[in-house]
């Protein structure tokens, strides 16, 4: 598969997704919406796809939506079609029944800690550092963030979410976070039970 904003490689069962557009700190564009609804049908069609890493061109995960492409009004039909079809995009993601790994490599806001929040496990640079700042421009994190955000909260005053945040080791390559190597080689149903508990 190829995309404009993203590079893909299948590899051992493993899919790594690159978000890449390094010169606007991977902000997700029109462009990359459409290219991820493409990547859905990807992921859920391949048989191949074991696993999905999510991670960033450079040092920058994703800072989430590209204003600059935006119409200056942000309450328009337009604005708000886009917004639906990244938040079917992250819900799709979110019912996969793949393990998904973040494997986030610097800076993670906006609509980027709303895809991490989508994956099943974030594993981060110890640089990494995240923030919804969808106020700044008087806007709610509506594409899941603030639901998601607040499950893995309540989910975790009953004990550790299996799929908080991890730290890595700086030098560690963030396209082989540690144990991803292993869950392809798990039973399929297995796995999928496992995500939907």
């Amino acid at each position: 598969m190829t995309y404009a904003t993203l590079k893909y490689e299948l590899s051992d069962s493993i899919a790594t997704i690159t978000i890449n557009r390094p010169e606007k700190n991977n902000a997700i564009s029109m462009e990359m919406r459409a290219d991820f609804r493409a990547l859905a049908d990807e992921l859920y069609g391949n048989e191949a796809v074991r696993v999905a890493v999510f991670t960033g061109t450079g040092k920058t995960f994703c800072v989430g939506a590209d204003v600059s492409t935006f119409e200056t009004d942000w309450n328009t039909p337009v604005f708000r079609a886009n917004t639906r079809l990244l938040t079917s995009f992250f819900n799709d993601l979110e019912a996969l029944e793949k393990p998904l790994i973040a494997a986030i490599n610097g800076t993670c806001v906006g609509g980027g800690l709303e895809l991490a929040l989508a994956c099943d496990l974030r594993i981060t640079a110890r640089s990494a550092r995240f923030g919804l700042p969808e106020n700044n421009l008087g806007l709610i994190p509506g594409i899941g963030g603030c639901s998601r955000l607040e499950l893995r909260e309540r989910r975790s005053a009953y004990g550790p979410d299996p799929g908080e945040l991890r730290p890595v080791d700086p030098d560690q390559d963030r396209r082989s976070p540690g144990g991803r190597e292993g869950l392809p080689g798990k039973a399929p149903a297995s796995l999928r039970g496992s995500l939907s508990v």
